[in-house]
Formats: structure tokens, C-alpha cells, sequence
């Protein structure tokens, strides 16, 4: 073998060494590309039924912010998209009224404008009677340090580390002898794998009726897991606290306190009424409904040829086209065509008679964009009928007045304002032919999804009403 082939065969094998070193790394995993975090209220706070709560969140994307979704209880409660574009941090803060007492679970997810999710931000509130004292909570869970690890004769290190409170967060209001499941989320932060046979024991304070210890299952060093006990609340008002450890098979006690911290509130002292005082009237709570679009079309520019055969369904598919044709060249070339538009219809008749529109907003899912990154879009009520059917039957639309908004290129939701058009729609139903939504310049296009599409993203307006 020749010198230059031999300085060719080792520079082979130290490119195959290398490409072997860098594949047993393994991939490299980013940070996650979605990301929302709650900076108010704390997990664990107190809210009165009818009193709003304002939940204040940040969400980041890569690739641009497109909604951020509040939902209790699992429920989604609202969907908020950013003022203008689809910037890659959003604030936002969401409100929120409970109308009945008890623990409310609250959850918020971000997604980016390629459809994207975070992983759930949570947190849980207790909501006590309207009037009721409510205590105080000092966020972060068991304020004890942890104690060192346990070095067993293996080696290998015991510990844990309190993570977050998935049930019953301290300061907890409960009725007496009120029975619960306290659940801890508690990771492995030792060397150690916790076999079959750890557990979770009482060691000080108030037991509440739980047993002495709970089984708890093998977890490898480094995860974590959800413990849980049940318990019931003593009968006596006041502040009671319990605290659990957890026990290994042959090395004893070891790892962070895991408490549990209610409050047993003192029975209220009865006032009785004098005959001739009046009682004033309850007032009523608003109500908050989502009415999916009873139709919706599009329509291309007015004098868009359509062959015979050849026309799109403007009603039946799963997109809302909303196209502005541009102006043509020089000399004999066409003048600029008519713009598009999109036009969309509620069913109001499920509101009941006798009510007050407190608000309307009406929401749109861009599925896709081209032509400039931003532009302002109306939504106008309909002021004559127009079939989601036939494209030749055309709504005439308001030219003034309505709500506009910016609309960006991202996918993702948009909404515009409609009090008093829904207001009047509703006080006068024979008027209600919905909304055209109209706007950008030449060679701007805009599609949104129908109500034919997925029920995750179909159009809806979100009313809030007195009865």
C-alpha cells in the first residue's frame, strides 16, 4: 500500500469514529418551542363567588404567539389572540367569575402560529361564599428545608423534592368532617430507584382521619410521581396541619415534608331580619354563550369570471375566502375588480326573551394568508338576506361604521367587537342576517376556516347576557 493511501485510509476511519461519537450523543433536544407560564393569582388563593379574577399569564413561541386558551375545570373559557400580529411573547389577562363555591381547577395553554402547544399551566383557587373572609396563602408549598439525602449502603442517595400541590393547596377551605384526597406531585431527587414497598407515612400534627401509611409505587431516580392520601377534615373550626414523610424499606424516614394545611372556618352567627325591613331583590349573574356560525360563505370579487362547472362551493367547504383582486397593467388591461367577502350568521334565538346584551365578539380562525403581512379587516352587519349556497345571491353589507382589527399573516384566532350590532340584531330578529366581513388592498388574501371545518376552530360569537 502506498503512503498516500494509507494517509487516505486513516483519514476514512477517523471521519467514521467521529460520526460515530456524535450518534451516540444522541439528538439534541431544543427547549420547547411553546411555552406559558401564570404569574396571578397564586395556586391556592381564595376568590368570592361574583367576583372576577383576572388571570395573568405570558406565553412565548418561536415561531409567534397565535392564542392563548383559560379553561375551568377542562372547560375552554376564552381564547385571546394578540392585539396586532403574532409577536413571539404575549401578555394577556383573562378574566374570570366563579358563580358557585368549592375548588376550581384553572388552566392555561399557548399555541404559535403553526398550531403548536405548551405543555398546561395550572392552578387551583377556592372559592368560598360571596362575603366571606377570605384567608391568607402563602404560595410555594411546604416552607421547611429538606433534609439531606440518605446515603444507603449500596451507595446510592434517598431522597425527595416537593414539586407542587395537585389537590388541596394549603389554606384550603373546608366544611367539618368534609372527606378530600390530598394529592402531592414529589420527585426522586435522590441516586436511588424507590422500590415497591416505600411509603408515605403520618409523622406529625392532625392525621384528619387518614391511615398510619399508603403504599407508593417504584419511581427511578430523577422522576416524579402524584402521592395521595385520604383524609377528612375535623369537626372543630380552625387552622389544622398534618405532615407525611416518606419511609423506605430498610433505611427509615427521608426527604421533604409533605403537608396538608386547612382551614375549618367558625359557623356564621345568624342575624335575624326585622319584619319591616325589605330584602332586597337577588341579582342576577351574567351569563356567558358560544353560538357556532349557523351559516357562512364567500364570495370572489364581482366580476370574477366562474366557468360553468368550475365555480367553488362557496358555502360547503372548509375554507372562507376573503380575496382582493389587484388592479391590472397598462393600456387595455381590467380595471380593479370588486373586492371579496366573507359572510357570516348566528342563531340568536336561544337567548332568552327579555334579556340585555352585555357584549358580543365574533371569532375567526385564519387558516392561511398572502399578500401584505397585515391588513385591517371590518366586520359590518348584513343588512339583506344571501344564500351560503348559491353565490349569486350576495348580502348587501354596511359601508361605514362596525369593528375592524388588524389581521397578520399567522394562523390562529382573531375577533372583532360587535355589541351593539348583536344588541340590535337580537332586539330585532328580523334584521339578523349576520356579518360580511370586508377590507385589505389589492392582491391581500385571507382564509379562514367554516363552519364545515374541524369544531376546534369553526367560527363563533361569544355573548354575555343579564337574563
Amino acid at each position: 500500500m502506498s503512503t498516500n493511501e494509507k494517509c487516505l485510509l486513516r483519514a476514512g476511519l477517523a471521519i467514521v469514529f467521529l460520526v460515530g461519537a456524535v450518534l451516540a450523543c444522541g439528538p439534541v433536544t431544543g427547549a420547547k418551542a411553546v411555552t406559558v407560564a401564570i404569574n396571578s393569582p397564586v395556586s391556592g388563593a381564595s376568590v368570592a363567588v361574583g367576583q372576577e379574577v383576572l388571570i395573568d399569564s405570558t406565553a412565548s413561541a418561536n415561531a409567534g404567539v397565535a392564542r392563548v386558551e383559560l379553561s375551568v375545570g377542562g372547560v375552554v373559557e376564552r381564547r385571546d389572540v394578540p392585539p396586532s400580529g403574532s409577536p413571539t411573547t404575549f401578555r394577556v389577562s383573562q378574566p374570570w367569575t366563579p358563580t358557585a363555591e368549592g375548588q376550581a381547577m384553572l388552566s392555561v395553554v399557548a399555541y404559535d402560529v403553526n398550531g403548536n402547544s405548551s405543555d398546561v399551566a395550572s392552578i387551583t383557587l377556592q372559592v368560598v361564599a360571596s362575603g366571606a373572609v377570605l384567608p391568607t396563602v402563602v404560595p410555594g408549598g411546604p416552607t421547611e428545608t429538606p433534609p439531606p439525602p440518605v446515603t444507603t449502603e449500596a451507595g446510592c442517595t434517598l431522597g425527595s423534592q416537593y414539586i407542587a400541590d395537585v389537590t388541596i393547596p394549603d389554606g384550603t377551605v373546608m366544611s367539618p368532617e368534609q372527606a378530600f384526597v390530598k394529592t402531592w406531585r414529589v420527585k426522586n431527587s435522590g441516586t436511588c430507584d424507590w422500590e415497591v414497598g416505600f411509603q408515605l407515612i403520618f409523622v406529625s400534627g392532625a392525621q384528619m382521619n387518614g391511615p398510619s401509611s399508603v403504599s407508593l409505587p417504584a419511581v427511578a431516580a430523577g422522576s416524579q410521581t402524584d402521592i395521595s392520601v385520604n383524609l377528612t377534615a375535623p369537626s372543630a373550626y380552625g387552622t389544622h396541619k398534618g405532615t407525611w414523610r416518606i419511609r423506605s424499606i430498610d433505611e427509615g424516614v427521608f426527604g421533604t415534608n409533605l403537608t396538608v394545611l386547612i382551614e375549618v372556618p367558625a359557623p356564621a352567627t345568624d342575624t335575624p331580619t326585622p319584619t319591616d325591613t325589605p330584602i332586597a331583590p337577588t341579582e342576577a349573574s351574567p351569563v356567558q354563550v358560544d353560538i357556532v356560525a349557523s351559516a357562512d360563505a364567500y364570495w370572489w370579487p364581482k366580476n370574477q369570471a366562474c366557468m360553468i362547472g368550475g365555480c367553488p362551493d362557496f358555502g360547503g367547504g372548509t375554507e372562507l375566502e376573503l380575496t382582493n383582486n389587484a388592479t391590472g397593467g397598462s393600456g387595455g388591461s381590467l380595471p380593479i375588480l370588486w373586492p371579496g367577502l366573507v359572510a357570516v350568521q348566528f342563531d340568536l334565538s336561544g337567548i332568552p326573551a327579555g334579556a340585555t346584551i352585555e357584549s358580543a365578539t365574533m371569532y375567526l380562525y385564519l387558516n392561511s394568508a398572502d399578500g401584505a403581512t397585515t391588513v385591517e379587516l371590518f366586520a359590518r352587519r348584513a343588512t339583506s338576506p344571501w344564500s351560503e349556497g348559491d353565490h349569486t345571491v350576495k348580502p348587501i353589507c354596511e359601508t361605514s361604521g362596525g369593528s375592524s382589527r388588524n389581521v397578520g399573516s399567522g394562523s390562529g384566532w382573531y375577533e372583532w367587537k360587535v355589541d351593539d350590532d348583536v344588541a340590535y340584531q337580537y332586539a330585532n330578529p328580523t334584521t339578523d342576517y349576520g356579518f360580511c366581513v370586508t377590507g385589505g388592498g389589492a392582491d391581500n388574501t385571507r382564509i379562514f376556516r367554516s363552519r364545515e371545518g374541524a369544531s376546534a376552530s369553526r367560527p363563533y360569537l361569544r355573548v354575555v347576557y343579564m337574563p
